[in-house]
């Protein structure tokens, strides 16, 4: 049961490290802009719209592959 609870915090603290890491599309591109979108920002953002396409058009979306 430790090494569940261990591994979960793992993952948690290695997950909400993307919060802070910039996409690598940016720097790649050499795009100039004030603020960047961080790799957290950019799974959160297509993950919704990925909900809300399947919702709105019905189109059987395997959420879980998104």
């Amino acid at each position: 049961m430790n090494e569940k609870i261990n591994n979960i915090i793992k993952f948690y603290n290695l997950a909400t490290t993307l919060k802070d890491k910039i996409r690598s599309g940016w720097k790649l591109w050499h795009v100039s802009k004030e603020r960047l979108e961080s790799v957290a920002e950019h799974i959160y953002g297509t993950y919704i719209l990925a909900i809300a396409i399947d919702s709105e058009f019905e189109v059987n979306i395997d959420l879980n592959k998104v």
